[in-house]
């Protein structure tokens, strides 16, 4: 289980992470503290540009481009690379930190990859602990959708 989130401050109380912090260059620049608490494997390498997610197609790109967005979040750069190597992880960040997508695309590619195909729906079930939060999460969902061309992985809306 790899646990991925900000360096947190003792002065309010809480735990820190800081002394997790394993010096990598992009999680130091971003205040991310990463760490695999079951196998002790290596934390994978941030995917800092779009291009470096797997197989992403040039439509997706230009829509995520022609939409405004750089780069992936700090949390999307750090959580891809180790849900695309089908390990479980924990993002702690911020609301509006893009931790929904950093779930929901490798979830679409890995579903894709396995059961997708034309003509095939796919169907991915995602749990919150709220009426809220999944609310919250379909409407993300639904700008997802749209925004990145999910169409070309094979998925409806």
């Amino acid at each position: 289980m790899f646990i991925l989130g900000k360096y947190k401050r003792k002065d309010n109380g809480e735990e820190s992470y800081a002394h997790r912090a394993d010096g990598h260059p992009y999680r130091t620049q971003h205040g991310l503290v990463a760490w695999d608490d079951y196998h002790n494997e290596i934390i994978p390498e941030p995917y800092q540009r779009f291009e470096d997610f797997p197989h992403i197609g040039q439509a997706q790109l230009q829509t995520l481009y022609g939409a405004g967005f750089t780069a992936p979040t700090p949390i999307q750069a750090q959580t891809w690379p180790i849900a695309m190597k089908d390990r479980d992880v924990i993002s702690i960040a911020k609301t509006g930190s893009g931790k929904t997508l950093a779930f929901l695309l490798p979830g679409y590619k890995k579903i894709d990859q396995y059961y997708g195909g034309p003509g095939r729906t796919i169907h991915i079930l995602v749990l919150a602990p709220t009426r809220e939060l999944a609310t919250q999460i379909q409407e993300e969902v639904s700008f997802n959708l749209v925004l990145i061309s999910l169409e070309q992985f094979h998925l409806k809306k």
